[in-house]
Protein backbone atom coordinates (compact mmCIF):
# COMPACT_ATOMS: atom_id res chain seq x y z
CA UNK A 1 0.00 0.00 0.00
CA UNK A 2 1.12 3.50 -0.67
CA UNK A 3 1.80 5.73 2.29
CA UNK A 4 -0.83 8.20 3.41
CA UNK A 5 0.42 11.74 4.00
CA UNK A 6 -0.06 12.61 7.67
CA UNK A 7 1.47 15.66 9.35
CA UNK A 8 2.83 14.08 12.52
CA UNK A 9 4.36 17.31 13.83
CA UNK A 10 1.04 19.16 13.53
CA UNK A 11 -0.81 16.29 15.19
CA UNK A 12 1.66 16.16 18.09
CA UNK A 13 1.39 19.93 18.56
CA UNK A 14 -2.42 19.70 18.58
CA UNK A 15 -2.29 17.02 21.27
CA UNK A 16 0.13 19.10 23.32
CA UNK A 17 -2.15 22.13 22.95
CA UNK A 18 -4.95 19.97 24.35
CA UNK A 19 -2.90 19.30 27.48
CA UNK A 20 -1.07 16.05 26.67
CA UNK A 21 2.64 15.96 27.55
CA UNK A 22 5.08 15.94 24.61
CA UNK A 23 6.38 12.34 25.04
CA UNK A 24 2.85 10.94 25.25
CA UNK A 25 1.67 13.09 22.31
CA UNK A 26 4.58 11.85 20.20
CA UNK A 27 3.88 8.23 21.15
CA UNK A 28 0.19 8.61 20.27
CA UNK A 29 1.01 10.17 16.89
CA UNK A 30 3.65 7.53 16.13
CA UNK A 31 1.19 4.73 16.93
CA UNK A 32 -1.56 6.36 14.88
CA UNK A 33 0.79 6.88 11.94
CA UNK A 34 1.90 3.23 12.03
CA UNK A 35 -1.73 2.11 12.08
CA UNK A 36 -2.53 4.31 9.08
CA UNK A 37 0.41 2.96 7.10
CA UNK A 38 -0.73 -0.60 7.66
CA UNK A 39 -4.51 -0.29 7.33
CA UNK A 40 -5.54 2.52 5.00
CA UNK A 41 -6.30 1.83 1.36
CA UNK A 42 -5.32 4.50 -1.11
CA UNK A 43 -7.10 5.36 -4.37
CA UNK A 44 -4.49 3.30 -6.21
CA UNK A 45 -5.25 0.31 -3.95
CA UNK A 46 -8.97 0.71 -4.60
CA UNK A 47 -8.45 1.01 -8.37
CA UNK A 48 -6.37 -2.17 -8.34
CA UNK A 49 -9.10 -3.94 -6.39
CA UNK A 50 -11.76 -2.60 -8.78
CA UNK A 51 -9.83 -3.98 -11.76
CA UNK A 52 -9.47 -7.37 -10.12
CA UNK A 53 -13.18 -7.48 -9.28
CA UNK A 54 -14.15 -6.51 -12.84
CA UNK A 55 -11.97 -9.32 -14.22
CA UNK A 56 -13.54 -11.76 -11.77
CA UNK A 57 -17.02 -10.56 -12.74
CA UNK A 58 -16.27 -11.21 -16.41
CA UNK A 59 -15.07 -14.75 -15.67
CA UNK A 60 -18.14 -15.48 -13.53
CA UNK A 61 -20.52 -14.12 -16.18
CA UNK A 62 -18.82 -16.21 -18.87
CA UNK A 63 -19.10 -19.32 -16.76
CA UNK A 64 -22.77 -18.62 -15.98
CA UNK A 65 -23.43 -18.10 -19.67
CA UNK A 66 -21.91 -21.49 -20.46
CA UNK A 67 -24.01 -23.18 -17.79
CA UNK A 68 -27.18 -21.50 -19.03
CA UNK A 69 -26.42 -22.46 -22.63
CA UNK A 70 -25.79 -26.08 -21.58
CA UNK A 71 -28.94 -26.11 -19.45
CA UNK A 72 -31.12 -24.80 -22.28
CA UNK A 73 -29.56 -27.36 -24.62
CA UNK A 74 -30.37 -30.13 -22.18
CA UNK A 75 -33.92 -28.85 -21.72
CA UNK A 76 -34.50 -28.73 -25.47
CA UNK A 77 -33.07 -32.25 -25.86
CA UNK A 78 -35.41 -33.53 -23.15
CA UNK A 79 -38.42 -31.86 -24.78
CA UNK A 80 -37.54 -33.28 -28.20
CA UNK A 81 -37.09 -36.72 -26.66
CA UNK A 82 -40.39 -36.47 -24.76
CA UNK A 83 -42.15 -35.26 -27.90
CA UNK A 84 -40.74 -38.23 -29.86
CA UNK A 85 -41.96 -40.66 -27.18
CA UNK A 86 -45.44 -39.16 -27.14
CA UNK A 87 -45.84 -39.44 -30.91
Amino acid sequence: MAALIFDTLEAAKSLQDAGIEAPQAEAIVKTFNRALDDNVATKADLNLLRSALEALEQRVMLRLGRWLFAGFGLLISLQVGLFAILL
